[in-house]
């Protein structure tokens, strides 16, 4: 039986896209993985789910003392109170300006960023989509297990039931992993790689902070 999948080349053709074995990035799926370890790390009994999240992440709140009141279990839900506009990207460059570093931006200066930066609500009032509500999560899976969060997916969630190739994402795509399909898109982004204002396929831009995406 043949399973393949094909693309159009841009001379027209259709060419061998991805196959069975092929790697595609998860995106916002991989929040499911990262929910998935902070349960079992509250299930094995190293995480409260009600613990507040600065003092566990050693986050300042003076900023906003409402910070104080950003739980686990409110960042799991999306409720820790950061609306999507101010999280969704990260404002690379606008954070770069901000904080008077250069490109790239790591999660330690979106951190930095974010806690200069009041909350848009009142946490646990209401909903708002948040990726850097799940990039603290992703903090606290290396703070509370001693380990990166790729080694401890790996070791507690993917191993142990036979899942083997995943893998997280990297930047750009000479770093693309063999068997990872090929991102295309007519919509552009300026790289946030570097300062030199490269305009790249807009997928490849929005996978390129997020370390918790395979």
């Amino acid at each position: 039986m043949l399973a393949r999948g094909y693309r159009y080349s841009p001379d027209g053709r259709a060419v061998p896209a991805v196959s069975p074995t092929s790697l595609f990035r998860l995106a916002s799926l991989s929040k499911h993985i990262t929910g998935a370890a902070v349960i079992r790390l509250a299930q094995d009994g190293k995480l409260n789910l009600s613990a507040p999240v600065a003092p566990l992440l050693g986050l300042s709140t003076a900023a906003d003392a409402r910070l104080a009141k950003v739980t686990v279990w409110r960042l799991l839900q999306h409720t820790g109170g950061w609306d999507r506009d101010i999280s969704k990207d990260y404002l690379d460059h606008a954070i770069a300006a901000a904080l008077d570093v250069p490109l790239p931006i790591d999660q330690d200066y979106i951190i930095r960023y974010a806690g200069s930066r009041a909350l848009d609500f009142d946490p646990g009032s209401r909903f708002a989509y948040s990726n850097y509500g799940y990039l603290l999560l992703g903090r606290i899976v290396e703070k509370v297990s001693g380990l990166s969060y790729e080694s401890y997916v790996r070791q507690k969630l993917l191993t142990p039931v036979g899942i083997t190739r995943m893998r997280l994402g990297r930047t750009s795509r000479s770093q693309a992993v063999t068997g990872e399909v090929i991102y295309e898109s007519a919509y552009t982004a300026k790289t946030v790689t570097d300062a030199s204002g490269t305009m790249v396929p807009h997928p490849l831009r929005r996978f390129q902070r997020d370390s918790s995406a395979p």
